[in-house]
C-alpha cells in the first residue's frame, strides 16, 4: 500500500516483500490503485530514493518507536539498501 509516496507493510515483514514492493516494476511502471485500507497492528513505512550519485532508504515502525535512515554519498542499489536496513531491524 502507498501513502503519499511511502509504502506501508504489516510489521514484521519479510525482506522479500520489501524487495518486491520496491522493485523496478513497482517503482517505474504504472500499477493498479486499490482503495485505502487501515492496516491492523504494527506497520512499517519505508521510502527509497536516489539521485545524482546519492542514495537513501528510510524505514519507520511507529509502534516500536524505531526508525532507520541509510544515507550514502554514492549510488547503492536499492536491494542492498533494503537488505541492510532489514537486517538492522531484525537485530533490534
Amino acid at each position: 500500500m502507498d501513502a503519499l509516496g511511502w509504502e506501508l507493510y504489516p510489521y514484521p515483514v519479510r525482506v522479500e516483500e520489501l524487495l518486491e514492493g520496491n522493485s523496478p516494476k513497482v517503482v517505474r511502471e504504472p500499477n493498479a490503485v486499490s482503495p485505502p485500507r487501515r492496516l491492523a497492528g504494527p506497520v512499517l513505512l519505508n521510502k527509497t530514493g536516489a539521485t545524482g550519485g546519492f542514495s537513501a532508504y528510510v524505514v519507520v515502525v511507529p509502534e516500536m518507536e524505531v526508525g532507520v535512515v541509510l544515507l550514502a554519498n554514492r549510488f547503492v542499489p536499492g536491494p542492498s539498501r533494503i537488505r541492510a536496513v532489514h537486517a538492522i531491524l531484525e537485530a533490534a
